[in-house]
């Protein structure tokens, strides 16, 4: 992958939704405005791969590191993209030897665009065949938005689930600019056109609009959660974005048992292979 490329994909995420853990916001904002998108830029990533590998009768899908909408472009546990998962969960719904389907989940979130989607999509496929998810160790933000939509959740002891909200990310220059004396002028066709322009000041109107956007997702992600994991709406607004550790999460109906990731895939694989 070439740098411009990396940089291309880093800058996508400013000024748009996301579903992902703060702290892995702020990475974000260093990586791309002080850092110069380093961390994606190293070419030893490797090549793209499906996230996915086959054990006896069960698919086993990786979902780690930051979620992307698209498909392909980087690989390992630094990123994972939602038609990549798709294209996994397209291949177990078709195949006669996939019984079941584990989604492997270590990730603190990402993109909103394709996550409720490929969310729902997933609850299409648990109807054909069961899918169930295994943290090791997290689940957040849009990862528990896929997560959630599986059959069930374990979560290890010291494991964490939740971060149920959205975010947005806006950097703006516009007073370093008029303190070093540049001018930045903008033609534009319509009010709304030059929302969130980092090199103009933001307006009233563009913040408003940038939270009723924020708050419109977020309603749909609330819905989501309580609706897969029969929790109170209410309930679920109330966790304020928190994410819960291991026993505590199960008590807040976010998982369904604590265990150890490769002891609960070794009884799944013993409770699928049993059913034959």
């Amino acid at each position: 992958m070439n740098n411009q490329k990396s940089f291309v994909r880093l800058s996508s995420f400013l000024n748009k939704p996301l579903a992902l853990t703060t702290s892995k916001v702020e990475c974000l904002r260093h990586d791309m405005a002080i850092s110069g998108a380093k961390m994606f830029l190293e070419e030893s990533f490797g090549d793209w791969y499906l996230p996915m590998t086959v054990m006896d009768n069960v698919m086993i899908i990786y979902i780690s590191g930051i979620l992307l909408d698209g498909q392909g472009g980087w690989s390992g546990p630094f990123a994972t993209f939602y038609e990549d998962i798709r294209q996994c969960l397209d291949e177990a719904a078709s195949n006669d030897r996939i019984k079941a389907i584990c989604l492997w989940i270590d990730s603190p979130g990402g993109m909103v665009s394709g996550c409720f989607d490929l969310s729902d999509y997933i609850k299409e496929v648990d109807a054909l065949k069961p899918v169930h998810a295994i943290l090791s160790p997290m689940a957040a933000s849009a990862a528990y938005a896929l997560a959630c939509s599986a059959r069930s959740i374990s979560i290890p002891e010291t494991g964490d689930a939740g971060s149920i909200g959205v975010i947005m990310i806006s950097t703006n220059f516009s007073k370093m600019l008029e303190e070093n004396g540049i001018e930045t002028l903008i033609f534009k066709s319509g009010e709304q056109k030059a929302d969130l322009a980092d090199s103009v000041p933001v307006t009233d109107g563009a913040k408003q609009r940038a939270q009723e956007s924020v708050d419109k997702l977020a309603e749909i992600f609330f819905s989501r959660v309580s609706k897969n994991r029969n929790i109170e709406i209410e309930k679920v607004k109330g966790f304020e974005a928190g994410t819960f550790m291991g026993a505590e999460a199960v008590a807040m109906g976010l998982a369904d048992m604590v265990s150890d990731p490769h002891k609960a895939l070794s009884n799944l694989l013993e409770f699928v292979n049993g059913e034959d």
